[in-house]
């Protein structure tokens, strides 16, 4: 082989390489942010749906306070739409 033809063949299996790693790195950080979002979010919806248990359609709650009721507020205020999707704050 020419030596031309074998610094070609090794710049361009280097430049590939480098392209492989860079997109296996940019996949591997999307994923953990999307996994530390969704850890979030979970933790919130969890919050919700125990709020959500105080305040049944059927059988209404009679023992259900304002004071609960503002505690409920207080903690959907407090939850930053980034954390919940797009048809949860609707």
């Amino acid at each position: 082989m020419e030596p031309l033809n074998i610094i070609m063949t090794a710049v361009v299996g280097a430049l590939t390489g480098l392209l492989v790693s860079f997109l296996n790195n940019k996949i591997d950080y999307r994923y953990e942010v999307r996994s530390d979002l969704w850890n979030k979010r979970f933790e919130s919806y969890i919050r919700i749906w125990k709020l959500m248990q105080l305040i049944p359609l059927w059988p209404k709650n009679e023992k259900f306070t304002y004071k609960e009721l503002y505690e409920c507020r207080a903690f959907r205020t407090g939850i930053t739409n980034e954390l919940l999707s797009r048809t949860t704050t609707k």
